[in-house]
């Protein structure tokens, strides 16, 4: 989601209702979007699956971590299987990634099994059942969960070890290339949705592309990208956290008017949400991942099949700038095993949407385009056989 919104939501509550969050989220959905009211959800698994369904638990890299997750296995005896380990977007999500009722993650999971392919997704760091401090993780931190998720696997009888790949949403498509790179151990990596912009100038860009559909003026939007250049600025380069935070807090009570994410505010909320702000902005581990390498500097590394997929509608991780950068640097690097698919008319999650905000996603019954889901499988499944 965007940082306007706070990127990481490093474990703040945030004081605004969740309508208010989800107007310009950039970077993932909402980490509060599973409290909102839902409609009907009929890709959703039920009970009796076709395959077998395991709790379980193992260490991250970081040995003081331990994960708990849930792995799906195919119905299939004597046979190993491919296997997918699925990485969250942002925010603090339980093994389903629960966004307004679509457990996308349970469904990603249930379609992958059963076409063959063992499927391990878990809490995130700090969430649900898994151990460790959300607020202090980093980009890094999820990096060390990925690597004891694959190590798991490849303790595991069931699975054909050559054949281990990341899938990662959002953030996750992030984490996913990071996680691979000078790796021996992963076959693939699938990029759902993922950032191929550095930092700043991705958020602002999904800032002006939100602004731009919700029928904000040139004028409101000049204004509001210089003022984030300000803050990125200041995040940028002032390390005293008092200061950083004085800085900051100044700029948006005086810019409050100019944002689109507290225009529509009133006096109480602008106060409370600013303050949300604030906090966020001046987080160790969010600073730490801002000045963190671009995304180019992993993926220009990576000699693994590598899918990058987006839907056209997507305004959070926006199209066609991020997939476009992807493409290019894959191919500048020379890896010919990489495969770029646009969905027309899908958003951030995959979905049939009409302008692509995040604020459709509640309305929106269908999960996640099967076409991707199938589109994912079969390219695994080709990428393993090859």
């Amino acid at each position: 989601m965007n940082i306007m919104l706070t990127r990481f939501l490093r474990g703040n509550k945030c004081p605004v209702p969740i309508v208010v969050v989800v107007i310009t989220s950039v970077f993932t959905l909402m980490a509060f979007a599973s409290t909102s009211e839902q409609s009907n959800r009929p890709q959703t698994p039920v009970k009796p699956f076709p395959y077998s369904e395991e709790s379980v638990q193992f260490k991250s890299a970081d040995p003081n971590i331990m994960i708990a997750g849930t792995l799906t296995l195919p119905a299939t005896s004597n046979k190993r299987n491919p296997a997918a380990i699925l990485l969250h977007g942002t925010g603090c999500w339980n093994r389903d990634q629960v966004i307004y009722g679509h457990k996308f993650f349970m469904v990603i999971a249930d379609y992958l099994t059963r076409n063959g392919i063992t499927v391990l997704r878990y809490d995130k760091r700090g969430c649900g059942q898994s151990k460790g401090e959300f607020s202090e993780a980093s980009l890094d931190s999820f990096i060390e969960d990925a690597d004891g998720a694959v190590n798991y696997l490849l303790s595991r009888n069931e699975i054909k070890k050559q054949c281990i790949g990341l899938i990662g949403h959002s953030e996750g498509g992030l984490v996913a290339p990071m996680a691979a790179v000078n790796k021996d151990n992963l076959n693939t990596i699938i990029m759902m949705a993922g950032p191929g912009l550095a930092y700043p100038e991705n958020i602002i860009l999904s800032e002006k592309r939100i602004a731009e559909i919700k029928g904000f003026s040139d004028e409101f939007i000049k204004t509001q990208t210089e003022t984030l250049r300000k803050i990125f600025d200041y995040v940028f380069t002032i390390d005293d956290t008092l200061i950083l935070q004085s800085k900051v807090r100044d700029l948006l009570y005086s810019s409050k008017e100019k944002l689109a994410v507290l225009a529509g505010l009133n006096q109480k909320e602008q106060e409370e949400y600013i303050e949300f702000l604030v906090r966020d902005y001046s987080s160790p581990s969010l600073i730490q991942d801002f000045k963190g390498a671009p995304p180019s500097a992993y993926l220009s590394k990576l000699t693994i099949p590598v899918l990058a997929l987006t839907g056209d509608k997507d305004v959070n991780v926006p199209f066609p700038e991020e997939i476009q950068r992807i493409e290019n640097v894959l191919k500048e690097h020379g890896n010919k095993v990489s495969t770029v698919k646009v969905f027309p008319g899908l958003n951030h999650m995959f979905q049939p949407a009409t302008t692509g905000l995040p604020t459709e996603v509640n309305d929106i019954e269908q999960t996640i385009s099967i076409e991707v889901l199938d589109y994912m499988s079969n390219w695994l499944k080709r990428r393993c056989d090859s």
